[in-house]
């Protein structure tokens, strides 16, 4: 059963798309497709209210559509589909504010993001490329790196990008053709090797 936190609904910016909480579970944060920003929230750890974080919203690209937190909660990374790029943002860990820290090309009109586990590698799959931009995070600025033979190949429209819970695998749920393209994940370089032939998967409805 489900019961409104004080102050719910809270107030966003325009079309948004996707929320994300960091992993300390301290902060929230809201990618807003039409006013090309990213609301920023603290979470009361008591009620689970949210408080808007000061300089919120903070500014992204263009037609922002996902957003990550890597594994260490100092870090954030934005998917822009029209500017077809990731904006990259450090993140204060008293109050969760962003601080932006420029930005890195990938291909063209991304729709999804994913970090592994460890907070190493950065992954986003470009819808209109039909590949996966990789990223080495350096983990003392947050800056992305391309990983050397990035980007990798997928299948047709890739729509969605995940990888498993011990950073070894990554998957690529790809809109046309109905399939998913599976890699191992290099944990050295994060460099994508296919797993095997991409298995078919049910169409979409609607």
């Amino acid at each position: 059963v489900l019961t409104a936190v004080g102050g719910s609904p809270y107030t966003t910016g325009s079309n948004p798309m996707v929320v994300t909480v960091d992993p300390s579970g301290r902060f929230a944060y809201v990618v807003n497709l039409s006013s090309n920003d990213v609301s920023a929230f603290a979470i009361n750890d008591t009620t689970g209210a949210l408080t808007v974080v000061p300089g919120s919203p903070f500014a992204a690209g263009t037609t922002p559509r996902a957003i990550v937190v890597e594994a260490s909660g100092r870090f954030a990374y934005v998917e822009n589909r029209l500017s077809n790029n990731v904006s990259m943002f450090a993140i204060n860990g008293t109050t969760g504010a962003l601080t932006a820290m420029g930005s890195v090309g990938v291909g063209a009109d991304p729709r999804a993001i994913a970090a592994d586990p460890s907070g190493r590698f950065l992954y986003v799959a470009n819808h209109g490329t039909n590949n996966v931009s990789a990223f080495a995070i350096d983990s003392t600025t947050g800056i992305l790196t391309a990983v050397p033979g990035s980007p990798f190949a997928v299948g047709t429209q890739p729509i969605f990008i995940s990888v498993d819970a011990g950073g070894q695998l990554a998957y690529v749920a790809n809109l046309s053709g109905n399939t998913i393209s599976a890699f191992t994940i290099n944990g050295t370089t994060g460099a994508l090797t296919p797993l095997a032939t991409a298995p078919t998967v049910g169409t979409r409805s609607g």
